[in-house]
């Protein structure tokens, strides 16, 4: 399961399910945790961003509160617009601390989805 870091130095993770998908997948899966002490409740956001050639376009937002674990979270891939060929893909997490306010962002690394 690739993830955006493992705690180090953050304390929120997202990880997908594989760091490939072929032209048969359907749907791209994410969880976020959360590795710190005492469990906290987090309000987030999660992008799934395409990269245009120059940019990282959003395409698709699920959203949610967790406090040491996300249910598994679905991107259907058809919903991406994506391109024929292998298209650049990541999921970016913004995370709201409910308690102090707090923000944190994390990113998974770029990963191919064929299409």
């Amino acid at each position: 399961m690739p993830c955006s870091t493992v705690y180090d130095p953050h304390i929120l993770r997202v990880c997908t399910d594989a760091d490939s998908y072929s032209a048969n997948a359907t749907t791209i899966d994410v969880v976020c945790d959360y590795g710190g002490g005492t469990p906290l409740t987090w309000k987030y956001t999660l992008s799934a961003e395409v990269w245009d050639g120059s940019n990282w376009i959003a395409k698709k937002l699920l959203t949610g509160s967790f406090s040491l674990r996300t249910p598994t979270k679905v991107f259907y891939i058809k919903d991406l617009g994506l391109k024929s060929g292998s298209n650049s893909v990541r999921i970016k997490g913004y995370f709201n601390r409910t308690d102090t306010g707090a923000l944190e962002t994390e990113t998974t690394p770029a990963f191919i989805v064929k299409r």
